[in-house]
């Protein structure tokens, strides 16, 4: 029995999320959660059934208007932003998620025995 659940902890600990190293490695490829409203001159992407605009820098001068975007492109409108500087803390969250899994373990099971899945 001990061995049982020896592994079962340590497969649950293995397929936690890593929540902060994944969300620095989303912020690193661009995938921002800032809100923004497409203009002329502005481009979009769908990734994973998310709309991302990548904006242009206007030239002085140049009046912005709103851009139109097809039918099937859906709201809300997210910025793209790439920053590559993100990967140099992938280090730090990797462990970061480490230390604070068994607290996330916790959390999940307490979560599990009260009947409600966050």
């Amino acid at each position: 029995m001990k061995i049982i659940s020896s592994v079962l902890l340590i497969g649950i600990l293995l397929s936690l999320t890593g929540c902060m190293t994944h969300a620095t490695i989303q912020r690193a490829e661009g995938y921002t959660t800032q809100l923004v409203e497409p203009v002329n001159g502005d481009t979009y992407f769908i990734h994973e059934g998310i709309t991302y605009i990548v904006q242009h820098k206007p030239s002085p001068g140049e009046t912005n208007t709103t851009l139109i975007l097809p039918y099937n492109v859906r709201r809300p409108y997210f910025a793209y932003k790439p920053n590559f500087g993100f990967y140099f803390l992938v280090p730090l969250t990797v462990t970061a998620d480490i230390v604070l899994s068994p607290f996330e373990l916790c959390y999940w099971l307490t979560m599990e025995r009260l009947g409600s899945t966050p």
